[in-house]
């Protein structure tokens, strides 16, 4: 779930996506809960008793809905990843406007980082998607669980995770669009330190010693306090 035009501070779109997968995660388990005991009510009132030949049809009956059960959540995660890969590279009717906010900040008196930097606010954004279609984990099948001839099937996440189109596309425009984040960042700090590097680097005692014994004019002072005033509004 993304709000558009929300930037969000440092640990704040984590944050709001684990809210949002616990809130889907329980209604995954209620809704199933509910099939399932629909799907047993309506076997046991009406075929338990029947011929194998009936209850071979009960089995293929819940592997169909098994399919169909699959297929939404493969949509779902889909749809899901492919919303966060149109925030980060846009298309023809969603612009590219930022999301996340980061603070600059001086390293040790020495380089300038933005905290988060762009490998934490990767990390972070592959955490959440790798969450994401963590969340269908949850749901397990409704029908058998192996084939007729006693082969186990394959979870809905194994599925869903590999699955070409769902996952693995989505994936990679959310690394292009991610991609695109990194030159101008590294243009924005080599630019912010060119035209800050003297301030931090500057020797403030000695600074203030060859102020004193310049002595000057009043005018002087007032002028050198508006320059740095100037630079703290900047």
């Amino acid at each position: 779930k993304i709000v558009r035009k929300k930037i969000y501070a440092d640990g704040e779109f984590a944050a709001a996506q684990k809210s949002h997968r616990e809130e889907t995660v329980a209604r995954f388990k209620e809704l199933h809960e509910e099939m399932r005991v629909a799907l047993g009510r309506c076997f046991a009132r009406t075929f338990a008793q029947d011929s194998e030949d009936v209850q071979r049809e009960w089995r293929r009956v819940t592997r169909s809905l098994d399919d169909d059960l699959r297929e939404s959540l493969r949509v779902a995660v889909k749809k899901s990843l492919q919303q966060l890969a149109r925030a980060l590279n846009g298309d023809k009717r969603t612009e590219v406007v930022p999301m996340f906010s980061a603070a600059n900040m001086l390293k040790d008196d020495k380089a300038v980082k933005l905290a988060p930097d762009t490998q934490g606010i990767f990390d972070m954004v592959h955490e959440v998607s790798r969450e994401l279609i963590g969340v269908v984990k949850e749901v397990p099948r409704l029908g058998p669980e192996d084939t007729e001839d006693g082969e186990e099937l394959p979870t809905f996440y194994d599925v869903i995770s590999d699955d070409e189109d769902a996952a693995l596309k989505q994936i990679i425009a959310i690394d292009n669009g991610l991609g695109k984040i990194v030159d101008p960042v590294a243009t924005f700090v080599a630019r912010w330190e060119a035209s800050y590097r003297h301030v931090w680097e500057t020797d403030k005692d000695q600074f203030i010693a060859r102020y004193r014994k310049a002595k000057k004019p009043l005018a002087d002072f007032e002028a050198d306090i508006e320059r740095y005033q100037a630079l703290l509004e900047q």
